[in-house]
């Protein structure tokens, strides 16, 4: 009997997405009976989420780019439909909340940044309890916080409660362009966009989190 690793199960979900995606078009699909459920719990996240914010008014970014699977540990993300190729998207924050989104989906290839998913492969949801930013040895900026929502289950498993990070370094200026953009979920995967584009906005005369020199 074959005994099927998590690396194998991961790569499988994977899969069955692409075949899913293929079979319908590369339309969008519907939730699941499983995502239904992730929904009704994250209504009742959101009902005792604290209203207070901290970053949210203070920092407001956007970064899209391609994923390489060579930059996706476990090393288990397939090859996209022919004419396709994996996104991901953070924006912060989402709904005036402290809450960074990671969108993962399928894009026509070459497509610009903005625009629409053909297929949604997973999107989380971070509250976050910490932001900082350093302009030493180059502007970079980081949130951490704790992962409270999946509208769109994640391929690797479960990941709601889970711990996480998301980091990136930038060039400042209006058109400011991304590099290593992504984090870790712990003890889950980890993600990085060699190269992202989008806006960064900073107020500085708001107190909050921590910046270092």
């Amino acid at each position: 009997m074959t005994t099927m690793t998590g690396t194998d199960g991961q790569q499988a979900r994977w899969l069955a997405l692409v075949m899913v995606a293929g079979l319908a078009g590369c339309g969008a699909g519907a939730p699941g009976p499983g995502e239904l459920a992730t929904g009704r719990q994250e209504q009742d996240l959101q009902a005792t989420r604290p209203p207070v914010l901290r970053f949210a008014k203070r920092v407001q970014w956007f970064a899209e780019g391609s994923v390489d699977p060579a930059y996706v540990l476990p090393a288990a993300v397939p090859p996209p439909p022919p004419g396709t190729e994996w996104r991901a998207r953070h924006t912060f924050p989402v709904g005036g909340q402290d809450v960074l989104e990671v969108l993962v989906f399928l894009a026509p290839l070459g497509a610009p940044t903005g625009g629409p998913s053909l297929f949604t492969v997973s999107q989380l949801r971070l509250q976050v309890d910490r932001f900082e930013r350093s302009t030493t040895p180059a502007p970079n900026l980081a949130f951490s916080g704790r992962i409270t929502e999946t509208p769109v289950p994640s391929p690797f498993g479960p990941v709601i409660g889970r711990l996480a990070s998301i980091s990136a370094g930038y060039t400042p200026g209006p058109d400011p362009t991304f590099t290593l953009v992504g984090g870790a979920v712990a003890g889950s995967h980890a993600t990085f966009l060699p190269l992202a584009t989008g806006s960064l906005r900073l107020l500085e005369d708001e107190a909050g989190d921590r910046a270092s020199p």
